[in-house]
């Protein structure tokens, strides 16, 4: 007799485990997304609405979702990350147009979720977009005397998370005048808007009435 309950016992115990493991695998975590728009023009903005399935608040709350879009070439134009809400509904969007949006055709927005990815595409009808500049006051000085050149060497995109990255500014003033005022530099994080670091420069002579100063942060 007491054979015979410890195998029933046995095999209870083992029958569940077969049940728990099915539950979890139906709990596999998915991404559904798309865009509002099946095709954008020039300057247009892309919005993205998503939502992950069988997202848990209480264990991935701290993962956001990255999103990278490439041109039909493989190039890397638009990057970010967006956080889902307490039911993995997540929304980003972002605007077309200017020099990394140089070719017309299937743009791929790659979507990462911890190790889950979903890859949705858009069409871009191409050409370009520039942002209107209000028009200059009579008071204030001509377009060639107040340009202010500023070149980024290196990569379009830093990653935060990756170490002993330097980010170099080569800051030009034409006719620049001591008496003009402060210049500031600003290194913001686009995403969170949050300021890294806020600064005043100095700019020196560097010859042939150009003022400058090369910044490292």
């Amino acid at each position: 007799m007491k054979i015979l309950l410890l195998i029933l016992f046995s095999i209870f115990l083992f029958s569940g485990h077969i049940f728990v493991d099915n539950v979890f695998s139906q709990q596999e975590i998915t991404i559904t997304a798309q865009t509002t728009k099946d095709s954008y023009d020039a300057g247009e903005t892309v919005t993205v609405g998503g939502t992950i399935q069988n997202y848990d608040y209480s264990s991935n709350s701290n993962i956001a979702v990255t999103y990278q879009t490439k041109d039909p070439s493989g190039n890397l134009v638009t990057i970010g990350q967006a956080s889902p809400n307490t039911k993995g509904i997540f929304s980003f969007n972002f605007e077309t147009g200017g020099s990394l949006y140089n070719e017309s055709g299937q743009y791929t927005i790659q979507l990462i979720f911890d190790s889950v990815k979903k890859d949705i595409v858009f069409s871009y009808k191409g050409g370009s977009f520039e942002a209107t500049e209000p028009e200059s006051s009579s008071e204030t000085h001509s377009t060639d005397e107040s340009k202010i050149s500023i070149e980024i060497p290196g990569d379009a995109t830093f990653f935060l998370n990756s170490p002993n990255q330097i980010i170099r500014a080569y800051v030009e003033i034409p006719n620049f005048a001591p008496s003009d005022g402060t210049y500031f530099m600003k290194v913001t994080h686009i995403l969170s808007q949050k300021v890294l670091k806020d600064f005043e420069i100095y700019p020196k002579n560097f010859g042939n009435d150009i003022w400058g100063v090369n910044v490292a942060y």
